[in-house]
């Protein structure tokens, strides 16, 4: 309430409404019963209210106006329990604001995280990937120079060179588009492919340096 405070608009509205129940002072004013009832007993045990079986009203002193200097001072006490315990609400509701805050903070947080070591993940396959390329290049590259010097020789001491090159061709093809679409597992396998498509390579240069 911006005007006054619940206390204070309690003793105004039981100086016009005597006799008024909990329930009808809430009403009136907007506020939560149970918050009436607590205001309530405390002005009565202060003495500045009386309750009867027909409800609370004010004492007379408060209702002639010879509330003296005691009463006023007790209403700004009032005014000031109440304000600590608005200021204490609004504290707890920024600490949980703070506390949902630094949740949403830490759960992005993890997502980046997660994010980050994926990428990672992908350069080192990428990487890996590079470097089977490089090698692959340069097996090509000398069996190539062997194969045409080799060309009359018996062919059934030959690697099948041809056949080679284009399985690895494919498979490096689908190793790209495996990293394009991100599929880290398809890439994995891949791998493993090609891995075995240098090492026949390899072996068929072996066999064409023999020759």
């Amino acid at each position: 309430m911006n005007e006054k405070s619940i206390a204070s608009k309690i003793i105004e509205y039981l100086k016009w409404h005597p006799n008024a129940k909990p329930s009808e002072i809430a009403d009136f004013l907007g506020v939560n019963p149970r918050i009436v009832r607590v205001i309530l007993s405390r002005l009565r045990a202060r003495g500045i209210l009386v309750k009867t079986e027909r409800g609370y009203s004010l004492r007379s002193e408060a209702l002639s106006g010879r509330e003296g200097a005691g009463f006023g001072a007790l209403k700004d006490s009032l005014s000031k329990e109440e304000s600590d315990v608005d200021i204490k609400v609004g504290e707890a509701i920024e600490h949980q604001q703070m506390q949902f805050d630094v949740f949403q903070k830490a759960k992005q947080l993890e997502v980046f995280n997660e994010v980050v070591k994926r990428v990672e993940l992908l350069e080192q396959r990428v990487s890996q990937l590079e470097k089977f390329v490089e090698e692959f290049k340069g097996v090509v590259k000398s069996i190539q120079q062997q194969y045409q010097t080799t060309l009359q020789k018996d062919a059934s001491r030959k690697c099948d060179f041809q056949k080679l090159v284009g399985e690895a061709i494919e498979v490096l093809k689908m190793g790209f588009e495996a990293i394009r679409i991100g599929d880290q597992h398809s890439l994995d396998s891949l791998l493993i492919d090609l891995e075995d498509v240098l090492e026949r390579l390899k072996r068929c240069r072996a066999v064409q340096w023999e020759e």
